[in-house]
């Protein structure tokens, strides 16, 4: 009977991680960690993004290959953000996930190994995704039921208050991967040619993934670092959330701010991530649609000074 019950209370934790509603897990969080990732065969993973690189694709992908330990966040630090147009109970939410990420990350990073993903991709593909998953939270209505001309005129107004994904890539890699885990990926190998590459780092080990990769690419990928077969599926993407025909409609008749793509594409990020050829055919794509007389608010601006300084020409300068 003892024996029974112990081994009850060891394999708990594993059932609060898929059983408990998310809110009660994040409470739970701290206790679960300290007692379900010493019993774990394989290093915890963390699947960390800036949102809308196919984060839920990964992490439903390890958890059906088996994966005990399997959990996803955006941030593992508090930053200032904007929650005025958030109800209450939501902004509370996130605030009490800020708080105990805090308690058991830095514990996790004593644990002998740790492993995460993270994923780059195209930044104007990037936020024309996420302003339509975010446009009901956003605005109080539902996609489906509003017109195209309503989506396109609000475009604008995803820059005017900031979200927990953040809209500046290099803000995500700046102060969360390199603040929370001290990897600079800069200093690291370039995955713009493979699609993939691992960084190895003390007791850290780092899978970045280039989204626009082939799913059979990261199938590959994912299994060589997990050492276990991990086919990858898709989810919670535009063609399955029930706006297909808006999105692609959108993408097609949207203005872009001028300023916004010119900074991304002049930086650091498009040149470590994307080849020129890839660089060239993603502005060819969207150059029709820049606008430089959409204005970006100050706090765009400010960001994308800092994570975003110029270092290189834009892919039509160079092939001029």
């Amino acid at each position: 009977m003892f024996n029974l019950i112990t081994h009850y209370y060891r394999r708990l934790p594993h059932y609060v991680s898929f059983r408990l509603p998310h809110w009660a897990f994040e409470l739970l969080s701290p206790w679960f960690y300290r007692h379900c990732v010493p019993r774990l065969q394989d290093a915890p993973v963390l699947v960390y993004t800036m949102g809308k690189v196919g984060t839920i694709s990964v992490l439903n992908s390890l958890r059906s290959a088996g994966v005990l330990f399997a959990r996803s966040t955006h941030y593992l630090r508090r930053t200032p953000r904007r929650y005025s147009y958030y109800p209450l109970a939501v902004s509370l939410s996130h605030k009490m996930q800020f708080a105990t990420r805090l308690l058991y990350i830095p514990w996790l990073n004593r644990l002998p190994r740790l492993r995460v993903i993270t994923a780059a991709r195209e930044p104007i593909g990037r936020i024309l995704s996420l302003y339509l998953f975010t446009y009901s939270v956003r605005f109080g209505q539902k996609r489906e039921d509003t017109s195209l001309q309503t989506l396109l005129k609000n475009f604008p107004r995803l820059f005017e208050q900031d979200y927990f994904h953040p809209l500046v890539p290099g803000y995500f890699l700046a102060n969360q991967l390199q603040h929370s885990l001290g990897v600079d990926v800069y200093q690291h190998p370039s995955p713009r040619d493979e699609g993939t590459v691992t960084i190895e780092q003390g007791r850290l080990s780092l899978l970045v993934m280039k989204l626009e990769i082939t799913d059979e690419q990261k199938t590959d990928a994912l299994s060589a670092w997990m050492d276990r077969p991990i086919p990858i599926g898709r989810n919670n993407t535009a063609n399955h959330g029930g706006y297909a025909h808006i999105y692609e409609e959108f993408k097609r008749k949207v203005r872009i701010p001028h300023r916004y793509a010119e900074a991304i594409y002049r930086s650091s990020y498009m040149q470590h991530f994307y080849t020129l050829e890839e660089r060239a055919k993603f502005w060819q794509r969207w150059e029709p649609q820049l606008d430089k007389s959409i204005p970006l608010p100050a706090w765009v601006e400010k960001q994308l000074q800092a994570y975003h300084p110029p270092i290189a020409e834009l892919p039509s300068e160079t092939s001029a």
